[in-house]
């Protein structure tokens, strides 16, 4: 009697191990399927690029500018001036003139101290935006000051609490900030320290404004 309780014990753990084995097969290969999907829905101009960045770029080549909210065409110089009166300039009620073609913001016309909030995908135009002229402006290896690290952070900061729906940005922000933050905290007393922070930071910053461009020439 005790072999056979033994031999059904063996039998009944057996069943379970191949049980656990079939579920967890099953489970890594929805996760195979699922990352299968995700490749292919990536653009193939962002091949080459981080993951991380191939999601955002596939982001920003796919979003829409907001429909609602849109000053009609006959009204927007009289608004805003001839300068935003363009073919391919939209404007918006809370200030926002953005670049159709490029997607980005050209510029935001308010009164008063406090600048509008974006609305709906304003903040990817705003983001693209913020980050073309700071890859423009702070990335020249020959030309750089400890208050350029400040600057960054503080920009990168002015988009960042309107991206909650996009994780990937708001990771790439955090880490780019975290660079530029490591840089400021060590620049006055240990320079050369600060330098190697600084170009990880500034790698980003480029990096991700070829991302945008590869976004852009999709469009």
């Amino acid at each position: 009697m005790k072999s056979l309780k033994l031999a059904l014990f063996f039998l009944l753990f057996g069943m379970l191990l191949v049980a656990g084995c079939s579920g967890q097969d099953e489970v890594e290969s929805k996760q195979d399927e699922k990352s299968a999907e995700d490749n292919e829905s990536i653009d193939p101009a962002f091949e080459g690029f981080e993951e991380n960045d191939q999601i955002i770029g596939q982001t920003l080549l796919e979003f829409e500018l907001p429909e609602a909210g849109r000053v009609p065409a006959e009204e927007v110089e009289d608004r805003f001036g001839m300068a935003a009166a363009g073919d391919r300039i939209v404007a918006y009620e809370n200030g926002y003139l953005v670049n159709e073609e490029t997607k980005r913001v050209i510029a935001i016309q308010y009164d008063g101290d406090e600048q509008p909030e974006p609305e709906g995908t304003q903040v990817l135009a705003l983001f693209q935006s913020i980050v073309q002229v700071l890859s423009d402006s702070y990335t020249d290896e020959n030309n750089r000051e400890p208050s350029d690290a400040g600057i960054i952070i503080s920009e990168l900061e002015e988009v960042r609490p309107f991206l909650n729906e996009y994780p990937e940005i708001t990771a790439w922000i955090e880490e780019t900030q975290g660079h530029f933050q490591e840089a400021y905290d060590l620049w006055e007393e240990h320079a050369e320290q600060a330098e190697p922070a600084y170009i990880k930071g500034a790698e980003n910053l480029l990096d991700m404004k070829k991302v945008m461009d590869a976004a852009a020439e999709q469009s």
